[in-house]
């Protein structure tokens, strides 16, 4: 089961809770098509050594590399701009937007901010171990703690929350809806000029609005 950006452990809580829980259904938490191929090749590659198949026409599909573009980012007068824009109006809006200027600030997956508590801040930082460095026991394997410093609109957000969501840092109040909002948040903004991308399907450049690619 290929879950995309949704991680093992949420499967595995609605698993439990409604009393479906597998040995034999493996986890693949991958958004990157390619990667998705290479695990889908290796799972049949060993379903053949262990002679559970003798069908070997996938050996014939050859993953293609992954193709990157140049880098898509915010301009320090951009993120301002969004930071400033009044969404008060859209509560959603608001919190997801500064759910977004906060990992601008930090630099983490949304992933690990989805995770992280008021136990993550320690001393005017913000400490964690990105969650894609954590093994299935729980611990960190080869990770290097990420110790951030906490400027004063990363503290004006973290306050302008505490005490509202819980031991979260934020009330993230809908997962499934929060890179569409983004995207709503920048247009609302203003923040429209046209950036070059790569298209995952031809590998050409083509021209977007940053709103769209972000």
């Amino acid at each position: 089961y290929v879950s995309g950006e949704e991680s093992a452990e949420q499967i595995k809580m609605r698993a439990d809770r409604i009393g479906r829980v597998s040995d034999n259904c493996y986890i693949v938490t991958e958004t990157s098509l390619e990667n998705i191929f290479r695990h889908i090749r290796s799972f049949l590659n060993w379903a053949l050594k262990q002679g559970l198949t003798a069908n070997e026409r996938w050996r014939g599909f050859s993953v293609r590399r992954e193709a990157y573009g140049t880098p898509i980012y915010l301009t320090l007068e951009e993120r301002d701009r969004i930071l400033s824009t009044d969404l008060s109006g859209f509560p959603r809006l608001e919190r997801h937007r500064d759910m977004f200027i906060f990992q601008c600030l930090v630099g983490c997956r949304a992933g690990d901010l989805y995770r992280m508590t008021a136990d993550n801040i320690k001393d005017g930082f913000l400490e964690y171990y990105p969650h894609k460095t954590i093994g299935n026991d729980g611990r960190p394997y080869g990770a290097t703690l990420c110790r951030v410093p906490l400027n004063d609109k990363a503290r004006t957000l973290l306050a302008k929350y505490d005490g509202i969501s819980g031991r979260s840092l934020f009330p993230c109040l809908n997962k499934a809806s929060y890179n569409e909002d983004i995207k709503v948040i920048t247009l609302i903004a203003g923040v429209t000029r046209t950036v070059v991308v790569t298209d995952p399907k031809t590998n050409e450049a083509v021209k977007k609005p940053i709103y769209i690619a972000v």
